[in-house]
């Protein structure tokens, strides 16, 4: 349960911090050459939005497989940590 949490939390951040990127993108390119295209800023909005859910998307599918790996690692150090103490 805390995994799933843990997870809708980054991802809803990775989706702000894509968004917020793609603001600053855009104010910075209107800043400099006094221009503004709104299908540019869309097109920059969505991909920003979409790279952050899909990469987002990815870590959390590998997040509870390297938890659970980690797990069973030091499942097995443990192990080994008592077999070498008797």
């Amino acid at each position: 349960m805390r995994i799933v949490f843990l997870t809708r939390r980054v991802q809803a951040q990775a989706l702000v911090v894509g968004q917020l990127a793609a603001v600053f993108a855009i104010v910075l390119s209107w800043i400099t050459q006094w221009k503004f295209d709104v299908r540019h800023c869309l097109l920059l909005c969505t991909s920003s939005v979409l790279t952050a859910a899909i990469a987002s998307f990815i870590l959390s599918t590998l997040m509870p497989r390297s938890l659970t790996t980690t797990s069973s690692f030091l499942l097995l150090l443990r192990l080994l940590v008592l077999l070498v103490e008797r």
